[in-house]
């Protein structure tokens, strides 16, 4: 699966969106057990969304992956859709 930001390819990788959730969720403090546990779930529904797309933008695979973490806990989906920001 290839990804596309601003003209440049990369491909997907569900290990990446674990480590970026289980890392915002460490800045929460958020318990381990619990926070692989929602890194595990997006994970599995990125997963199935993105298995019929050949090409997806960031923003959209962003958009799923802050869609799945606002229910399962909606202070990591905030700090994940602002993690590259200064707030």
């Amino acid at each position: 699966m290839a990804l596309r930001k601003h003209k440049i390819s990369y491909e997907y990788n569900v290990d990446d969106i674990k480590s970026n959730i289980l890392q915002q969720a460490k800045s929460l403090k958020i318990p381990s057990g619990w926070a692989k546990q929602i890194a595990d779930r997006v994970a599995e529904k990125t997963d199935k969304w993105i298995a019929d797309k050949a090409i997806v933008t960031e923003d959209d695979l962003q958009k799923v992956v802050i869609k799945e973490l606002d229910k399962l806990n909606s202070d990591l989906a905030y700090a994940y859709r602002n993690r590259d920001k200064i707030i």
